[in-house]
């Protein structure tokens, strides 16, 4: 099967949508359902979900893509642009991302859609979802609620808590999602040193949501230990203005 049909599948399936006939637009509308096979498009379907659970999606992250997500105002239009092009652009990515700006306005979307991108771009090289290799997929990406990440490490301990640690010190390209939503204390300021510190020194991108606007807000809750690494290692999308909630549309 050539590039172009396994990338229809895979855009069938990762869009979740049936075919409304036996026809197959997407990337090779010559092809009908029958030439690839509905049981394809199931089994790459199945294949995405447990590749994007293993890496970290949440439920709520399965509908996120670039196609989902309607910019209302120019800083989102911009966004969008920018996200699109690390992904196109992903390995050869020179720094990360921060996407900056309040509550709602579609940050973790737009984190969640660069990385899936990401994910579908590597699906395709590799054949399709189905021939993709899980446990390579999450040894190179991973998605981590900060909150989220900070509670497991130091309920796990240990062996356990090590592994967690080291997957986000060593993966390609890490997702940290919500930073800012996390209690601040010492604990949590030391193993984000860490995790930022360690991605800096070894050039490994990272991708990060915050509701911190400024670099004063940022300071504040962090101080010089963190805010250091954001200087030069990362590009920072700024959502600016009083739009309102991007999840209410």
């Amino acid at each position: 099967m050539n590039k172009e049909a396994i990338a229809a599948i895979v855009e069938r399936a990762t869009s979740g949508q049936k075919p409304e006939s036996t026809r197959v637009e997407a990337t090779a509308p010559a092809l009908t359902a029958e030439d690839l096979g509905m049981t394809d498009i199931e089994r790459e379907r199945s294949a995405m979900l447990h590749v994007l659970g293993l890496v970290g999606f949440r439920k709520k992250q399965l509908g996120q893509t670039f196609d989902a997500y309607v910019p209302q105002e120019e800083s989102q239009k911009a966004a969008v642009e920018i996200c699109q092009a690390f992904a196109n652009d992903w390995p050869d990515v020179e720094r990360g991302l921060i996407l900056m700006g309040k509550t709602g306005t579609g940050k973790t979307h737009l984190a969640a859609a660069t990385l899936r991108e990401i994910l579908t771009n590597e699906a395709v090289e590799s054949g399709g979802w189905s021939l993709t290799n899980p446990v390579r997929m999450i040894r190179k990406y991973a998605w981590f609620r900060v909150p989220w990440l900070l509670n497991e490490y130091r309920d796990r301990r240990f062996e356990s808590g090590a592994k967690l640690r080291e997957r986000a010190l060593t993966c390609d390209l890490l997702v940290l999602d919500e930073l800012g939503a996390e209690n601040a204390t010492d604990f949590a300021l030391d193993l984000l040193t860490d995790i930022l510190g360690e991605r800096y020194e070894e050039e490994r991108p990272t991708v990060i949501t915050i509701n911190q606007a400024t670099a004063g807000e940022l300071k504040g809750r962090y101080g010089d230990r963190i805010l250091s690494r954001f200087a030069g290692a990362y590009k920072r999308i700024r959502f600016t203005g009083d739009e309102p909630d991007w999840r209410t549309r």
